[in-house]
């Protein structure tokens, strides 16, 4: 359970707008096969400008949907994702 209680750790600071602790949250998440920590370490990054490694985050999340297990869990965030253009950013390389 570390990698949901991670996520969850993430989220409720990030409501808090504590995002780097949140950052640091979700970066033990992710590593878990939790999906949503990749796509929230995104969406931080994205935020600071750095587009580059938010495209290395993405991927790691759809690395993980290619498994099919964790697709449910990715999908309510991927549409987040693409609603802020970075997947046209993943898939145009």
């Amino acid at each position: 359970m570390v990698g949901l209680d991670a996520l969850e750790k993430g989220m409720r600071l990030r409501e808090e707008g504590k995002l780097t602790e949140a950052e640091h949250a979700f970066a033990v998440a992710a590593p878990h096969g939790i999906a949503e920590g990749w796509i929230q370490l995104a969406q931080i990054q994205e935020g600071r400008g750095e587009a580059e490694l938010a495209r290395l985050s993405i991927r790691e999340a759809e690395k993980l949907a290619e498994q099919g297990d964790t697709l449910a869990n990715s999908s309510r965030s991927l549409v987040y994702v693409i609603g802020h253009g970075l997947f046209a950013t993943v898939d145009n390389e």
